[in-house]
């Protein structure tokens, strides 16, 4: 490598010589921009996992080198943000739920690198985001081909359906009260409300306090107020201790 271009004192040491000249010619990048993995987009993919996008900067010499991995977090994150592909897990059959896309609140901390998380190409994201959901107790049709006793394969839902016998419990309610981490928000609808998004017993209780060592400002109080308000949920609930 050429390293006249960067004379050894504009670098701590060669290391970090090294490492300015290949950020110099685009081949070691400190961040990735959402619209290069829309670019890059394999052909093939109807949708990619987040753990193939990562492993994909390390193995082909079309995609730079990342300073840290853990950029891609940031890198995708801002592309769900910006509406630029879908982010939702994968279920048996399916997807976890409808993909997350323009959702302002979508940070780093809620992205996982998974074979079980995969990005969606936006047009496809947001058609499977307004779709309506099917009805309750409805289940969702499989492409997979069943193979009859005598060994002939058969596409699901012929003339002849094939019975499949579902083991029933019998418990009849769940319910589950903890901490959660405000970076899991996210993970959390996605791995365990989304299955039940669509049922209307479903019922959510939400309380939140946080106590910030500067304070809470009235121009803040006031925003949570108006938001609580637009929401439709009222201000009723809220709960504020002063020091005055």
């Amino acid at each position: 490598m050429d390293l006249g271009l960067l004379h050894s004192s504009a670098a701590e040491s060669l290391v970090g010589l090294i490492v300015a000249r290949l950020k110099q010619e685009g081949l070691l990048e400190e961040s990735i921009s959402p619209d290069f993995l829309v670019r890059n987009w394999p052909p093939a993919l109807t949708e990619w996992t987040t753990k193939a996008v990562r492993d994909t900067f390390f193995a082909s010499p079309q995609f730079p080198r990342l300073l840290d991995s853990e950029i891609l977090r940031t890198t995708i994150a801002e592309g769900v943000k910006a509406g630029k592909f879908g982010y939702v897990g994968k279920a048996y059959g399916g997807y976890q739920g409808a993909p997350i896309i323009d959702e302002p609140n979508f940070g780093p901390a809620n992205v996982e690198i998974s074979d079980q998380v995969v990005l969606l190409p936006r047009d496809k994201a947001a058609a499977l985001k307004e779709a309506p959901p099917p009805p309750p107790g409805e289940p969702e049709r499989s492409s997979h081909v069943a193979k009859e006793p005598g060994g002939k394969a058969e596409p699901a839902g012929a003339s002849e359906p094939v019975s499949v016998t579902t083991p029933v419990l019998s418990m009849r309610r769940l319910s589950w009260e903890g901490e959660l981490p405000s970076q899991k928000w996210t993970n959390f609808y996605m791995k365990v409300l989304s299955r039940f998004a669509t049922d209307p017993s479903l019922r959510l209780r939400v309380r939140f306090e946080v106590a910030p060592e500067a304070g809470i400002t009235r121009t803040q109080l006031e925003e949570i107020e108006a938001a609580l308000q637009e929401l439709g949920l009222g201000v009723e609930g809220l709960e504020v201790e002063s020091d005055e």
